[in-house]
């Protein structure tokens, strides 16, 4: 029974590690893919950032219609002392800090509308995929943003790619800017990176 019982756990085991490793690699490739389309600028400020991030989501850009923004998200949990340095370094990095509930200092951008200038874009925190409201706590969490930038920040590729799904009257309006930061949270040190671009 001993022997039956230890197999079995070692079955799992390697189950959910072959798991584990198929989703991360399962997002690296989606990360790649997303990367074809869009310039390099928007993700220079994550070249400083820890590496040891899991990464949660990719919006490709054939979603910008439905989105308003296409992007992508990571996350790192860093520990105690580490999370202060992270948290530092973050600090330092950033151009725009917010509280998570201060809604007036920063807007969900659309494509199809035109960005003010004197608020932060940041995505949207009711995703049905997930929500970043639901995942972190609301009065716990600041919102840093790094770099933003405006203008046309997809490449030949990712301009056909949209293309294919806009509508002929929405064809000329995408390529609006660009803009990444983090979202973190102070009780479960929870950070969330996170780039977009409409």
């Amino acid at each position: 029974m001993k022997f039956v019982f230890k197999y079995f756990a070692i079955t799992i085991f390697i189950f959910l590690t072959s798991c584990e490793t198929g989703v991360k690699q399962d997002f690296e490739k989606h990360i790649k893919h997303f990367k074809l389309f869009i310039l390099e600028e928007p993700f220079d400020v994550f070249s400083s950032l820890p590496s040891n991030g899991n990464f949660l989501r990719v919006i490709n850009p054939s979603a910008l219609y439905y989105k308003g923004y296409c992007g992508l998200f990571f996350k790192d949990e860093p520990q105690d002392e580490e999370f202060l340095s992270v948290l530092s370094s973050l600090e330092n990095l950033s151009i725009f800090k917010s509280d998570f509930q201060d809604t007036l200092s920063f807007f969900v951008p659309n494509f199809k509308e035109s960005s003010p200038e004197e608020r932060f874009p940041i995505p949207g925190l009711d995703d049905p995929v997930y929500s970043f409201r639901d995942s972190l706590d609301a009065q716990n969490t600041v919102i840093l943003g790094f770099r933003r930038g405006m203008g046309n920040f997809f490449n030949d590729k990712g301009i056909e790619k949209v293309k294919e799904f806009a509508k002929p009257e929405d064809q000329d309006n995408f390529g609006n800017g660009y803009a990444n930061g983090a979202f973190i949270d102070h009780s479960s040190k929870l950070i969330i990176y996170w780039v977009i671009i409409w």
